[in-house]
């Protein structure tokens, strides 16, 4: 799980960070869950052929 300050960023967050010198100068940061099902990607398979040439990878 990836953490940031103790809260887990890829599971859903949502944040407010205050930026600028005076009130109100605050950004909110929104990172939707990205896990492999949410991403609609948990079946995905990769064969010989789609990783040939891929720099560092073999098979």
């Amino acid at each position: 799980t990836t953490e940031f300050n103790t809260k887990k960023l890829l599971a859903g967050y949502t944040g407010t960070f205050h930026i600028g010198a005076n009130q109100g100068q605050d950004i909110t940061l929104s990172i939707e869950e990205m896990s492999a099902k949410a991403l609609g990607v948990n079946n995905a398979t990769a064969t010989a052929a789609d990783v040939t040439g891929v720099t560092g990878l073999s098979v």
